[in-house]
């Protein structure tokens, strides 16, 4: 096997900050609920991103509603 599919790969919080970032974009743009990301396949596919990002509960998103809901407003709008 290929030594860089064996390579044990680690999320920084770097690349963790940016990954949810960019769940939440996907969320807002694509005018999806919050609820999308406790499902079971939505999981697996970040999963195959990085295996080392935790992906973090509806519950964290919900934090972010102020910049979700005022981003979807504004979307709608266009």
């Amino acid at each position: 096997m290929d030594p860089f599919l064996q390579k044990k790969q680690t999320c920084t919080p770097q690349q963790a900050n940016a990954l949810t970032e960019s769940v939440l974009q996907m969320l807002i743009y694509d005018m999806r609920p919050l609820s999308m990301v406790d499902g079971a396949e939505f999981q697996q596919m970040i999963a195959q991103f990085n295996p080392d990002y935790i992906l973090p509960s509806r519950t964290h998103f919900t934090h972010l509603e102020q910049k979700y809901s005022a981003t979807f407003l504004k979307e709608r709008r266009i």
